[in-house]
């Protein structure tokens, strides 16, 4: 029996030791990937496409979510939404395809954080959200996007909705 039971102290310390290590190395990973992010977001001097500065920013805010990081991962969706500013999303299909699916991202990123909260940053950003996903559905509206886009507009309606109801429960 003791040597079952120095075997199984030996087990348990060897993944003890492993979880350790594994712990250590997903840290050193997500700083590795941290750095590459905001190296690359950080010297484009114009000369990187708008989608993939976009697309960083939401690795980016994909990465910060995941750390539980909530106000680092919705300033990098902001930053998304505004990459995608310049590339004609109110004129082409396809760019209003991809500021709305930024758009959405962004403004449910701000309901899930203020969480039913009722503190006045969480009022302020739900109200932005709610400004700003007005904003897109109307250009949705006037692009004539509701007619060749109908899931994208309806999934913007939703969203509004979905703001809206944040926004009365933070103001309770």
């Amino acid at each position: 029996d003791d040597a079952d039971d120095a075997e199984d102290a030996k087990a348990q310390e060897s993944e003890s030791v492993q979880a350790e290590v594994s712990s250590r190395e997903a840290v050193r990973l997500e700083a590795a990937v941290d750095d590459v992010l905001r190296r690359a977001l950080g010297g484009s001097n114009g000369e990187r496409a708008v989608k993939d500065t976009a697309d960083l920013w939401s690795l980016s805010a994909d990465l910060k979510e995941a750390r539980g990081e909530f106000l680092a991962a919705n300033e990098a969706r902001l930053r998304r939404v505004r990459a995608l500013e310049t590339s004609g999303w109110r004129k082409d299909a396809a760019a209003f395809a991809e500021y709305a699916a930024a758009s959405l991202d962004m403004c449910r990123g701000w309901v899930r954080a203020a969480g039913g909260t009722a503190t006045a940053d969480a009022r302020r950003q739900l109200a932005r959200a709610r400004m700003h996903m007005n904003g897109v559905c109307k250009a949705s509206a006037a692009g004539t996007f509701d007619e060749s886009m109908s899931e994208v507009h309806e999934e913007l309606m939703a969203c509004m909705d979905e703001v809206t109801k944040a926004e009365e429960a933070a103001a309770r």
